[in-house]
């Protein structure tokens, strides 16, 4: 196997989320009794569909014949471009999680990628950012009464 293999953007997805369920049931047996079955739940299965899937991507990958045709160069960029700007907006809504938390953060980044990122149009970004808002705030925060993360900024501001 090349190196070139493993700088795969989906064979290092597929790997990244195996080794969140891993750890996740790892960490799930430290748990007491009562506390362990939810994360078991979840990251027995997420382990062995993570497993499969970064089999299957690894498999994919090896299976793939490089084409050197001008369209099929074209189609590589823009997947790479698209995968770029993929893992930008997740690494910016990590940071404004961090920094403003769940609330303020999720209609604000739902709008901007909705609206900078896949170019719709105003008023559908603007009803999905309002819908994330509502979802956050009046589903979990109130009605699940589910204290979600604050942020860091907005923890400093008021406290």
């Amino acid at each position: 196997m090349s190196a070139r293999l493993f700088l795969n953007g989906r064979i290092i997805t597929a790997f990244i989320m195996l080794l969140v369920f891993s750890v996740m049931t790892i960490m799930a047996f430290d748990f007491p009794a009562k506390a362990r079955l939810m994360p078991l739940m979840f990251g027995i299965p997420g382990t062995i569909f993570g497993l499969l899937q970064l089999l299957m991507e690894i498999k994919h990958a090896m299976a793939e014949v490089p084409d050197e045709s001008a369209e099929a160069v074209e189609k590589a960029k823009e997947e790479k471009k698209n995968e770029t700007q993929m893992f930008l907006w997740v690494f910016l809504y990590f940071i404004f999680i961090l920094g403003f938390g769940f609330i303020y953060a999720s209609p604000f980044l739902v709008f901007g990628f909705l609206f900078i990122a896949k170019k719709e149009s105003l008023k559908t970004a603007i009803i999905s950012s309002i819908c994330t808002f509502i979802v956050i705030y009046g589903v979990f925060q109130t009605w699940f009464q589910i204290p979600l993360f604050e942020g860091l900024i907005i923890e400093w501001l008021t406290g």
